[in-house]
């Protein structure tokens, strides 16, 4: 009852027409880095199926991400030229929010009305193995949504319907071999009688999120531990639905039913960047490659800029995993 009361005030504060059973789409990706006080790496520790102890990444692999993320080997302005849905997520239940670990090798997503789920591989070029349910952030009604994961893989982010909204919550750990510990809210995020989700990590200290404190569904930011500000440069009178960041910060794919650059769906897909992580983002443009009549949402992009890994809903009900993918500068 909680669940479906929560989701209902979601759709008639935030999101006006949005299907309900998409309410948990509205959601943000993540790109990590964290530091300073609340969003430190070490007040933030990352996610994993507490049960695969196997997910730890070497250091040295760790270290190779990092300069990739540094020189990103793909060209953000260049077009994606391969886009192909994931294998073996064609469940009867939507299946969206990906998010992923530095080295692609760790899947989350929601499935269904609600749950985290978690699949692995062996290396890129193969198919992820079956997925199990990431049970220790979990509610008992499967209330747990949006979820995002550090890059170091020790923090996680999510929401959770608290009475008639949706607030943001953090989970850590002390590596990725171990089990994600309790539970807390992150309050400085959250606004009572507003909703909070689609929490994104950015460059070091920053956190996005979506809200609909200002009237609207809109992007914020919180640095540092600091008070939430709007997104200004990004937000319209539309909906602006969350994104990911690239893993330097200066560049964020989000979703938005914005008609001014143009539309095939209900909601494109939109890429802005920034010189710095000090400055505002500019030159939003529609990724025009990703558009279909249906619903497209980002949710993680690698390390390397060359890959990002999306939601499609081909209808009201159905979503499905996709990747598209660009040649390397």
């Amino acid at each position: 009852m909680r669940r479906r009361l929560a989701r209902a005030t979601l759709r008639r504060l935030m999101i006006g027409a949005f299907p309900a059973h998409r309410l948990p789409l509205v959601a943000a990706c993540a790109a990590l880095t964290a530091c300073s006080l609340v969003f430190s790496s070490s007040s933030l520790r990352s996610s994993d199926a507490g049960a695969d102890a196997g997910d730890d990444a070497p250091a040295d692999a760790r270290g190779d991400v990092a300069e990739d993320a540094a020189q990103p080997r793909c060209d953000i302005a260049a077009p994606f030229t391969s886009i192909t849905q994931l294998s073996g997520f064609t469940a009867p239940e939507a299946e969206y929010r990906p998010t992923l670990s530095d080295d692609e090798l760790s899947l989350w997503f929601t499935r269904g009305s609600g749950g985290i789920w978690h699949a692995r591989r062996p290396d890129r070029a193969s198919v992820f193995g079956p997925s199990t349910r990431l049970v220790e952030i979990d509610l008992a009604d499967g209330g747990v949504d949006d979820l995002v994961v550090s890059r170091d893989g020790l923090a996680l982010l999510f929401i959770r319907p608290v009475g008639n909204q949706f607030d943001i919550f953090r989970a850590t750990r002390a590596s990725t071999a171990d089990a994600f510990g309790s539970v807390e809210p992150v309050t400085v995020l959250n606004q009572p009688n507003r909703m909070e989700v689609a929490p994104a990590f950015g460059a070091p200290g920053e956190i996005y999120f979506v809200s609909n404190r200002a009237g609207t569904s809109d992007l914020w930011v919180a640095r540092g531990g600091g008070a939430p500000v709007p997104v200004s440069e990004l937000n319209t009178p539309a909906e602006e639905l969350g994104g990911c960041l690239s893993a330097d910060g200066l560049a964020i794919y989000f979703a938005s039913s914005r008609t001014d650059l143009g539309t095939e769906g209900a909601w494109d897909v939109f890429v802005a960047t920034r010189p710095t992580v000090t400055q505002p983002f500019s030159g939003v443009r529609r990724v025009v490659e990703l558009a279909t009549p249906g619903w497209e949402r980002p949710g993680f992009l690698s390390a390397d800029g060359c890959r990002l890994y999306f939601e499609r809903w081909g209808s009201s009900t159905n979503s499905d995993l996709w990747v598209a993918e660009r040649a390397p500068r």
